[in-house]
């Protein structure tokens, strides 16, 4: 009897193993038959693609001031309560700059008028330091009346966020009072045609 039962699970082993195989290959070859595809060339698509030059600089600060210039946006404020002297801007300005191409970025300052006596402190006595993180060094240099400073330049795209510090020079001849004056913020880049 046992002799019978693996005589007939050995049958049923030859049958399973021979129609998977039989399955497998005939499979195989309908398969072949039925996916000898042919190649026809279509027509080419081209890729066109146009980028514009994108530049975006975003300026903050914890400082704001709302005059008759602008709206209210970010401000370089000094406390200047020790008399004639250098000091630094209360707060540094945060530059988020991303572009795409090459640009300056330039600021040019006004006189600081005092809103009383209309007295003035001129652009030369405030100075400004880009903190570039290509340069080496970043030195405070002196606004100019009447000129534009290239504060940053680049003949390629950036990313990367910075600080611009700020310090103005007070004399004995510069008389107490509330002064207010601008930066103007500019960028200079030349679009593609």
């Amino acid at each position: 009897m046992l002799l019978r039962k693996s005589v007939f699970s050995l049958l049923i082993i030859i049958f399973v193993f021979g129609l998977g195989t039989n399955i497998l290959f005939n499979s195989a070859s309908a398969l072949a038959a039925t996916t000898d595809w042919q190649l026809i060339t279509g027509p080419t698509v081209k890729v066109h693609a146009v980028i514009k030059p994108y530049i975006n600089i975003t300026i903050n600060s914890p400082a704001t001031i709302q005059s008759n210039l602008s709206v209210e946006g970010p401000a370089v404020v000094f406390d200047c309560n020790q008399g004639p002297g250098t000091y630094q801007s209360l707060y540094p300005l945060t530059f988020c700059i991303i572009s795409n191409t090459a640009f300056q970025l330039q600021f040019e300052a006004t006189s600081l008028v005092e809103q009383n006596t209309k007295s003035s402190i001129s652009p030369g006595q405030l100075s400004v330091r880009f903190n570039d993180p290509s340069a080496s060094s970043n030195t405070f240099s002196a606004f100019e009346e009447g000129k534009k400073k290239i504060i940053f330049e680049t003949n390629q795209g950036a990313s990367f966020t910075t600080q611009c510090d700020f310090q103005l020079d007070i004399t004995y001849e510069d008389k107490a009072g509330t002064y207010e004056g601008a930066i103007f913020v500019e960028v200079l880049y030349q679009p593609t045609s």
